[in-house]
């Protein structure tokens, strides 16, 4: 457990987390615009409603995106891949990059984002990678709060604009954060 972190509650039916597959497409995709609606009705709207299927089953096919299941039901997610340049710009390749990570509302709070991330961890662990590396919305405080309370450590915003589907020009700033996936004392954000 990374210090300063507080031990999750527990499950009583086992969660198994393991690469996504072709027929948990859907179940990713709903998954995510289920929080896409929760994250709205505090206020932000960084996602869109609904990822393009395109897009997810995509990062399925690559091997990038992970589920938390239980009895069957996915009930979590998470994307990694081994570079960003949007986010992060060209880097050496020596971290992993968590994207669309989501828990299901009904199990929110319970610490399944944390082992969601532990898990990535390991995954970047076993690439030969020494950090893992996540971006949050500059609004999103209190996520960004959570992650700092998981050991993450802030690496500065970045920002750019974007199209969007009206054809409008949206500007966007993210806030960068990365923690050492094994060696003590890692300077974060070098």
């Amino acid at each position: 457990m990374t210090p300063g972190r507080r031990e999750p509650r527990r499950y009583a039916p086992p969660i198994l987390i393991r690469p996504a597959e072709p027929a948990d497409t859907d179940a990713v995709l709903d998954l995510l615009a289920h929080a896409a609606v929760r994250m709205a009705t505090i206020g932000i709207a960084s996602w869109p409603a609904r990822f393009e299927r395109a897009e997810v089953a995509g990062g399925i096919g690559r091997g990038e995106v992970s589920v938390a299941v239980i009895d069957g039901t996915v009930i979590g997610t998470f994307a990694l891949t081994w570079r960003d340049p949007t986010f992060w710009g060209e880097q050496p390749p020596d971290a992993g990059y968590v994207h669309r990570l989501a828990v299901h509302g009904d199990h929110a709070r319970r610490g399944l984002g944390a082992r969601l991330l532990d898990h990535a961890a390991r995954l970047t662990r076993e690439r030969g990678r020494a950090r893992l590396r996540l971006d949050v919305p500059a609004d999103n405080v209190a996520l960004a709060s959570y992650y700092e309370r998981l050991g993450f450590a802030y690496c500065g915003d970045t920002e750019g604009d974007r199209a969007e589907a009206d054809g409008s020009i949206a500007h966007w700033v993210t806030r960068r954060y990365e923690r050492a996936v094994d060696v003590e004392g890692e300077e974060p954000c070098r």
